[in-house]
């Protein structure tokens, strides 16, 4: 992708949509931005060597004109589908309808007129119905905005002036029980280009304020604050809530769990067997107390799979694991010790990641989003901590059932690690900050391992490690560039004692 500009030029181009969603031809379009008051009447866009004459109208400096194949599919799919432009909010922008075809794997844009001349090129194709946007003077990048574009506002990756956000929204313990005191942490993240203020709120369901602050830092600030509350039985969820800003979709964040009397917990799933193996799931009693496992359901899509005993007791801080087949489980791993309770009726585990729902009675004690298999066939994944960070199995028998989780590690309050920004464009040349907090005189080190568990890189050696940060470029040991995906980067300190911290960093596309 290349890009030539004069910056004396009122009206730029700012992003395209080359590779439309799905086979909707007609979705594709160009979006020109203004950098003062203009009127595109005297600006020609040339696109692939045809000339397009642009409409003769008023654009306020800051505003957006976007020239699409078809106005009425774009409306559809961009608007409110009513059948008209401009009727809501979101199409406040002026569109243009033009005979012109873009190709997904290469093409040249041209715009020219008062002020000189601005060109943006491309070699190589976007993903299905996601943009190409221009982020600086003369940098552009495949979009890493969720919807997969922005036409009408300001670029996912540009920098703006006003931009607080929350970077990380969490509750500690992940899933308290009911009557249990919990924490919610929230770290904001000044990212925008100047010193500014931003009002802050943590609201509970009913939208009543836990708490309410003023947050005020420079450029690249982070700002970190805290709200305890006691966890109440059913749902409880909480909203992390900046006041508006340029950016509003980094504003925002939710976390939520269900109180419950009793802790049961999914820690292990092995979805796919090698051979006449049978399918199972581990879980982890996290109780004080036994747990008879009478009451619990397990929901899968659809499926509901109810237990087949009314008299299993788990005992407090152990395992137990459920299969369809426990005979051939049990030939499997002969030196099992850990109860296992065989179901009638067994939702099949997708290879390809699923969601799963394990319920104490009516109310929700535990839900993972595990992820897929890939090509491993007889190895498990196992969840890491409490969250929903899973990793194929390290263990030598490819599974740890009834066992702690291979690749699991301690967990600390006294050690904190961020990663940011996350996504992060690694084929643009950007780098992702990873930065950490360690108690004074530890010792330890920071490693990046791939998502089934290999690791691909010590950030920071076995040593003596202060509080402050280390940056990742996206590459493995060999300097070879990492794909698109989600990775794990591990804060691990060895002395004065021995904990660690888990974060995933994602690479964008």
């Amino acid at each position: 992708m290349s890009a030539l500009l004069s910056l004396a030029m009122p009206l730029l181009l700012s992003e395209v949509l080359a590779n439309e969603p799905g086979s909707t031809v007609s979705l594709e379009w160009i979006e020109l931005a203004a950098q003062a008051d203009v009127n595109p009447a005297l600006y020609t866009l040339e696109v692939n060597g045809v000339a397009i004459a642009l409409p003769d109208l008023a654009l306020d400096s800051g505003g957006f004109l976007v020239v699409c194949r078809d106005t009425t599919r774009f409306e559809a799919h961009y608007g409110d589908s009513s059948g008209a432009w401009g009727d809501h909010a979101g199409e406040a922008y002026p569109l243009k309808q033009a005979g012109f075809s873009l190709v997904n794997s290469s093409g040249e844009l041209r715009l020219y007129g008062p002020g000189g001349t601005d060109l943006f090129a491309w070699s190589s194709a976007a993903p299905d119905g996601v943009s190409f946007e221009r982020i600086g003077d003369s940098l552009w990048q495949i979009t890493a905005s969720p919807p997969g574009a922005t036409p009408g506002a300001h670029n996912h990756g540009a920098p703006l002036a006003f931009d607080w956000a929350v970077g990380a929204f969490s509750v500690s313990p992940a899933l308290p029980r009911r009557g249990e005191a919990f924490t919610l942490k929230a770290l904001l993240e000044n990212r925008g280009s100047t010193a500014s203020t931003s009002h802050f709120a943590i609201v509970e369901e009913d939208d009543v304020a836990l708490g309410a602050f003023d947050v005020t830092g420079e450029p690249a600030e982070r700002v970190e604050i805290q709200v305890e509350g006691a966890a109440h039985e059913g749902l409880n969820r909480f909203t992390a809530r900046l006041d508006p800003d340029e950016r509003n979709e980094d504003n925002e964040a939710t976390v939520g769990f269900y109180g419950s009397a009793e802790a049961l917990r999914i820690s292990e799933v092995y979805g796919a067997p090698a051979g006449s193996e049978p399918e199972w799931l581990e879980f982890y009693v996290s109780s004080d107390t036994a747990l008879s496992l009478s009451p619990f359901s397990l929901v899968n899509g659809t499926s509901v799979v109810p237990s087949a005993s009314d008299t299993l007791f788990a005992l407090p801080h152990s395992y137990v694991v459920i299969t369809p087949d426990s005979a051939a489980l049990r030939r499997r791993y002969i030196e099992l010790a850990t109860p296992v309770l065989q179901v009638a009726a067994w939702p099949t585990l997708a290879n390809s990641g699923a969601t799963l729902s394990l319920l104490w009675g009516e109310y929700l004690t535990d839900r993972v989003v595990y992820p897929s298999f890939g090509s491993r066939r007889g190895v498990s994944l196992e969840r890491i901590g409490e969250g929903d960070v899973w990793g194929l199995s390290v263990a030598p028998a490819g599974a740890t059932p009834g066992e702690p989780n291979s690749i699991d590690v301690p967990y600390s309050d006294q050690i904190e690690l961020y990663v940011a920004p996350n996504p992060f464009a690694a084929r643009e040349g950007e780098q992702a900050a990873i930065r950490y907090t360690v108690p004074f005189g530890a010792k330890g080190e920071v490693r990046l391992f791939a998502g089934d568990g290999r690791l691909l890189r010590a950030l920071h050696p076995q040593a003596p490690i202060v509080s402050g940060a280390v940056f990742w470029d996206g590459r493995d040991a060999g300097g070879a560039l990492c794909p698109v995906g989600v990775y794990l980067v591990q804060l691990r300190i060895t002395a004065p004692f021995e904990q660690a911290r888990l974060a995933t960093v994602v690479i964008a596309r």
